[in-house]
């Protein structure tokens, strides 16, 4: 009685030892999946600065800080990811939960209704994006909807200071880029 006693206990802790190895092994290969699809996604975004005539690629999200965006909820942006050319600074710091006004909400909403919006950064209203573009001397934008995910709304934006980035190779560039990032960013669990 005693020996099979200890025979069980023997056999649930192998059990449980083997359970935590096939646990580590999924969890090692989610992560390299993972680092895969964040080098892919850089890729792209470095693919359309250097031939579509970008000078930022920017991956944000709106969000209510963990929270589910309800009506009289705060906001803010987040940037996730950011490429850019020799010729504009890294922002990336500086927008980490930044608190986003009314003007830009129809903005968003605008832009998950439409899917993409772009222009000239003169043309958008004070705020966030504009104050962004203009301290680096961006005069063209395009803003793309990637998703919702995890309580984040995903968002591009691509901007330039010289190019509109309306050419067919430009748009061909940046389109596929999008549609990669979008695919990618949509397929896992957690981004």
């Amino acid at each position: 009685m005693v020996y099979s006693y200890a025979a069980e206990v023997a056999g649930a802790a192998l059990t449980i030892i083997a359970m935590l190895a096939i646990h580590r092994k999924m969890r090692e290969a989610v992560s390299r999946g993972a680092m895969r699809d964040v080098s892919d996604i850089y890729e792209a975004m470095i693919r359309v600065i250097n031939k579509a005539g970008a000078d930022r690629f920017l991956i944000l999200g709106l969000h209510n800080g963990g929270q589910a965006i309800q009506p009289h909820s705060r906001r803010y942006i987040t940037i996730f990811e950011e490429a850019s050319s020799a010729e504009v600074k890294t922002i990336r710091g500086d927008y980490e939960k930044y608190p986003v006004d009314g003007s830009y909400i129809q903005l968003f909403r605008k832009l998950i209704d439409e899917k993409s919006i772009s222009g000239p950064a003169s043309g958008l209203a004070p705020g966030m994006l504009r104050d962004a573009y203009e301290a680096d001397g961006i005069r063209f934008y395009q803003l793309y909807y990637i998703g919702w995910r995890g309580r984040v709304h995903f968002f591009c934006s691509i901007s330039s200071r010289d190019s509109p980035m309306e050419s067919p190779q430009s748009w061909s560039e940046i389109k596929i880029a999008v549609e990669k990032i979008r695919r990618l960013m949509m397929k896992r669990r957690l981004i």
